[in-house]
């Protein structure tokens, strides 16, 4: 805007300056005195001066009369960032002294913001002041001591509670990870023993937070009654065992009889089966086991030969108390 109106002046002074020397050389004749070419290049150059002038003033005029139709016989000014102010004039002086308006407005404004942000920060200052001194007040009276160690209590009370709070908050998220455990545990046995549970009667129950308990009971029934069959076939197993290892007995027993010098030495088919100094090892059922790498086909196989070794040492023990 500023830059707008030293332009406008500018061009009015000029115009001002050239009507005076139009004047001027319009009653001041030349008396023939100096060389006619100076004469004639002077006149020329406030010529070519005027008509430069001139095209500037009818640019100027031109580009006011586009905004005046454009607009609605007004004027429309920019300013400071970027702003587009609608003037509603329609001749040059009218801009200027709206244009001045507009700055000392511009100025008041501004000075009205200090003056009111001034007072704000004072305000606030006067109520920091204010509250402090209630504070004071409240805790300096009669019974103040005692409102005092109130307050210190309760904020002991308020700090032992988080802490307590925090505790409790660990404890639920250890907890919480644990169940979350205890249920993919029950899922992978309900998965392990579904080829298993229509067979033994069973029934499928999807697992949730609150039919976890009865799954696992459900589990164990049919776990229950897995290993019962397991045992009744064990002991199938171990009967006729015994029963075939008796009947060899008393075959052996009658071969003893009838040929008293004949014994029977069990010899090894494999080299393994010999020590270095040529000794006979241990006949050891699972030794070529233990060196291989364990699996848990491997670890199956070996406790269901020690249980069936168990219950054929328990049968051979019973036997012997009922012969005796």
């Amino acid at each position: 805007m500023v830059q707008l109106r030293k332009q406008t002046l500018g061009t009015f002074q000029r115009h001002e300056s050239a009507r005076q020397q139009n004047i001027y050389d319009e009653h001041v004749p030349n008396d023939g005195q100096g060389p006619v070419a100076v004469v004639k290049s002077t006149t020329l150059q406030r010529s070519k001066e005027r008509t430069e002038q001139r095209t500037k003033i009818d640019i100027f005029e031109r580009a006011f009369r586009k905004i005046k139709e454009a607009t609605g016989n007004s004027c429309w000014v920019i300013g400071d960032k970027s702003q587009v102010y609608n003037l509603g004039v329609s001749d040059v002086n009218e801009v200027i002294q709206k244009i001045i308006v507009q700055e000392s407005t511009t100025e008041n404004l501004m000075s009205l913001t200090r003056d009111n942000q001034q007072k704000i920060e004072a305000l606030s200052e006067q109520k920091v002041g204010i509250k402090m001194h209630v504070e004071e007040v409240k805790y300096s009276g009669p019974g103040g001591g005692h409102r005092r160690k109130l307050v210190d209590k309760h904020e002991a009370q308020l700090a032992s509670a988080a802490a307590r709070l925090e505790r409790c908050r660990i404890k639920h998220e250890r907890l919480t990870r644990m169940v979350i455990a205890v249920k993919a545990g029950v899922k992978h046995l309900q998965d392990k023993l579904d080829g298993v549970r229509e067979e033994l009667g069973g029934r499928h129950i999807q697992l949730t937070d609150a039919t976890t308990f009865r799954v696992m009971a459900e589990n164990e029934i049919i776990m229950a009654e897995l290993m019962a069959r397991i045992r009744v076939a064990t002991d199938n197993e171990s009967n006729i065992t015994n029963g075939a290892a008796r009947s060899t007995d008393v075959h052996e027993i009658d071969l003893l009889r009838a040929r008293p010098y004949n014994q029977r030495i069990d010899l090894p088919l494999l080299d393994e089966e010999w020590d270095r100094d040529g000794l006979l090892k241990d006949n050891d059922d699972f030794k070529g086991e233990v060196d291989d790498e364990l699996t848990r086909e491997k670890v199956k196989k070996a406790s269901s030969q020690i249980l069936i070794a168990q219950d054929k040492r328990k049968q051979k023990m019973h036997d012997q108390d009922a012969s005796n």
